[in-house]
């Protein structure tokens, strides 16, 4: 699962947006996105650089965040 954080997600809008981009492409599997937290999870095959890439298109800034258990 890939952790990504949006600085500048701040509404529903913004929430749909990148849910519904992100569920477009191939290798997504799932995503949860997290308003308050500003974070979004995805699972499945995709690579970091082509969901950044994604959230980055839609207009938002993202980065990868650790993954849990690797500090």
């Amino acid at each position: 699962m890939l952790r990504i954080f949006v600085q500048n997600m701040t509404c529903g809008g913004c929430e749909k947006k990148i849910r519904e981009g992100l569920s477009g492409i191939a290798g997504v599997e799932g995503v949860t996105v997290d308003r308050s937290q500003k974070r979004v999870h995805v699972v499945g095959p995709a690579t970091e650089e082509e969901v950044i890439e994604i959230i980055k298109a839609l207009g938002f800034s993202a980065e990868v965040l650790p993954a849990r258990g690797s500090d």
